[in-house]
């Protein structure tokens, strides 16, 4: 029924007054989170490396939910296409 409402849960949450972060904004946390947890390792974070990281720390969107923010909607890489992006933003010591 909020599909044919609203078009999606989120516009239906978002119309019901719920903080909903658009996708842009998703990936925007991802990649500050991201930079957090390779300032701390010393290295871009493997999709193993976060999975830990959240089991410490339950506000981490989950490694999942960052892999389908960068995944190419065609079965390509998405922790590969974080990675690369988190490596162009961030400048990592000895780097």
């Amino acid at each position: 029924l909020y599909w044919h409402r609203f078009g999606s849960l989120s516009n239906a949450l978002r119309e019901a007054g719920f903080d909903v972060p658009q996708r842009g904004e998703r990936r925007d946390r991802a990649l500050r989170q991201g930079a957090s947890l390779a300032g701390r390792l010393g290295r871009l974070p493997t999709f193993t490396d976060w999975k830990r990281a959240r089991a410490r720390t339950p506000g981490l969107l989950s490694e999942w939910q960052v892999y389908r923010l960068f995944a190419d909607g065609r079965g390509g890489g998405g922790w590969t296409a974080f990675r690369s992006t988190l490596g162009d933003r961030i400048k990592l010591p000895g780097g």
